[in-house]
């Protein structure tokens, strides 16, 4: 009976002072919990207030979907600064998909307006994009470059001055269909006119495509040097 009366003033003791020890002893009685590993995600409706008015949260393909939704309803406006978009003339090509919203929506009187990061990056940054201001260009979109004599790393859209799209997609294959990634689209005008601010600090200029370089012709006879 002593014995009894130790451990029960021992169990004691753990609930009321050592709640984890509690835990522990209970888990020994009755083994781990099927629930012990999982991780446990509080729904977003829990939290109304953690994403401001006006604003959602943009995930992995959500992204372009909203994109090439709005840009179909955008009536005056498109302006788009991108780091990288490598757009390819294949079917499936996913920002090729989008070259082709920017195209219709300047094919029904949108201003539409795209600046590139074009000969202050590597050399695919600068092929790639390059690549996407040709195939934009033929489609009838105005495609500018930052002339501001620095990397332009942005990744922005604003539609109808009051529509922002801004995160870290890129408009490439990987980054629209298999990186994870986070976006936003906010309906703001005032976050709207401070980035349209940021393009004039771009300082854009028309994006002209560069001469080929090609090998001068040598003659086939060798000219002696001429004597002094």
């Amino acid at each position: 009976m002593r014995g009894i009366a130790v451990w029960s003033w021992l169990f004691a003791v753990a609930i009321v002072v050592v709640p984890p020890a509690a835990a522990a002893f209970f888990s020994l009685l009755t083994g781990p919990s099927e629930k012990q590993d999982e991780t446990v995600v509080a729904p977003a409706a829990a939290f109304p207030d953690a994403v401001p008015k006006g604003v959602k949260v943009l995930a992995d393909r959500e992204f372009q979907v909203a994109l090439e939704s709005e840009i179909a309803g955008a009536r005056s406006e498109i302006i788009l600064a991108a780091y990288l978009f490598a757009a390819r003339e294949t079917p499936a090509n996913r920002p090729r998909a989008i070259v082709e919203r920017l195209a219709e929506a300047a094919g029904r009187g949108v201003k539409v307006e795209v600046i590139l990061e074009i000969g202050r990056e590597s050399a695919a940054v600068t092929q790639a994009n390059r690549a996407a201001a040709r195939m934009l260009g033929r489609r009838g979109v105005k495609v500018y470059v930052d002339g501001s004599g620095t990397t332009m790393h942005t990744r922005f859209i604003v539609i109808d001055k009051r529509l922002v799209f801004i995160g870290s997609h890129d408009l490439t294959e990987p980054s629209l269909g298999l990186h994870r990634e986070v976006s936003l689209l906010a309906d703001s005008p005032a976050l709207a006119t401070l980035l349209l601010g940021q393009v004039e600090s771009l300082k854009p200029v028309p994006y002209v495509e560069a001469p080929s370089r090609r090998p001068a012709k040598r003659s086939g006879r060798s000219q002696p040097p001429r004597s002094r």
